[in-house]
């Protein structure tokens, strides 16, 4: 089932509850690191895709963390940041400067309401990233890309879908229900 369809200047981001058996996908198995590969590599283990040709069709699955659609003027890159990832500033990765970077997407994710996390979690982030709600603490993970996005890439254009994946049912959420089910982010020429 197709949830989401976001025109992204040239390109198209959409949201799938299943894998899309009728396209042509380039993925990638992922790691919760930070690094991205060219579509054409021979490698498999990564958490994100460039692509210069214009012609592939990009994968990325998630349960709760980000998937980011990133369109530039030599091409387009999709990733998957989860913590860990923004942590070790995959959006610092040098493939994706490659594209030369102009317009974010930060698809379907969990927000930060829902996203509790340990006080041994604050060590990692910036205290602002958090909210505090009953005592709890809460991560953003969408401010925390943000944020870098626009130190590295300061003239970036960044949407947001503000679907959360914990909350809305349509979407596989890891933290919800523990299911290994994954949304499939798909990002094509438009």
């Amino acid at each position: 089932m197709k949830i989401i369809l976001e025109n992204i200047d040239s390109c198209i981001f959409e949201v799938y509850s299943d894998k899309p058996e009728e396209l042509s996908l380039k993925s990638v198995n992922q790691v919760h690191g930070n690094i991205v590969l060219d579509c054409k590599s021979k490698l498999l283990e990564a958490d994100g895709l460039i692509c210069l040709c214009g012609k592939c069709i990009l994968a990325i699955r998630t349960a709760d963390c980000l998937p980011i659609a990133i369109i530039g003027k030599d091409g387009h890159a999709l990733i998957h940041a989860g913590w860990r990832g923004l942590e070790n500033n995959i959006l610092k990765n040098s493939e994706i400067e490659k594209i030369n970077p102009t317009h974010f997407f930060i698809g379907p994710h969990i927000s930060c309401k829902s996203y509790e996390v340990s006080e041994e979690f604050l060590e990692y982030f910036d205290r602002d990233k958090f909210e505090i709600a009953d005592g709890k603490y809460h991560f953003s993970m969408e401010k925390e890309a943000k944020q870098q996005i626009l130190e590295i890439y300061p003239k970036a254009l960044i949407k947001c879908s503000n679907a959360c994946t914990f909350l809305d049912h349509r979407y596989n959420s890891y933290r919800r229900n523990k299911t290994e089910q994954r949304n499939w982010n798909i990002l094509r020429k438009g």
